[in-house]
């Protein structure tokens, strides 16, 4: 399907929705969902891909002021805020190394921008990686399963 094939049905999917709910002059987004951030893996195996991560939002600061939340907080929001197909944005099983691992990545508030690709990154690491990425891990798969052969006998 050519890009301009898919636009047409994504106007079509728009007039319909505004039909079945009454509002027939509605404008919805064509290009993402309302409240979300289009994030597109730049790797080998990302080509292509787009998902659509709820979008920061402002919170409450200890000094009673307003601002973004952090990156560690959006990851955490996220692990119990479900997609619409029903999964958590960030599985739960992620929820123990979201502090470790935020310490070393995670943008600041001034950067919330960045927090979907940053959470993304973390959650689906293969669709971010270059060939030579990809190519490295097969050779340290390959010597790791080498050397539980030899230990195990497996």
């Amino acid at each position: 399907m050519t890009p301009e094939e898919a636009l047409a049905l994504k106007e079509v999917a728009y007039k319909l929705i505004g039909i079945a709910t009454g509002e027939p002059g509605a404008e919805l987004p064509i290009d993402h969902p309302p409240g979300t951030v289009p994030v597109k893996p730049t790797g080998v195996l990302g080509a292509g891909k787009v998902r659509y991560w709820p979008q920061p939002i402002e919170v409450p600061r200890i000094d009673g002021t307003r601002g973004m939340e952090l990156c560690y907080s959006y990851a955490l929001r996220l692990s119990y805020v479900a997609r619409p197909d029903g999964e958590m944005y960030v599985p739960a099983i992620f929820r123990q190394g979201i502090g470790e691992w935020m310490i070393k990545v995670a943008p600041g508030p001034e950067q919330s921008h960045l927090y979907a690709a940053t959470v993304d990154r973390w959650i689906y690491p293969e669709d971010w990686m270059t060939q030579a990425e990809i190519d490295a891990r097969l050779v340290g798969d390959q010597q790791w399963a080498e050397s539980y052969r030899q230990k195990f006998g497996v």
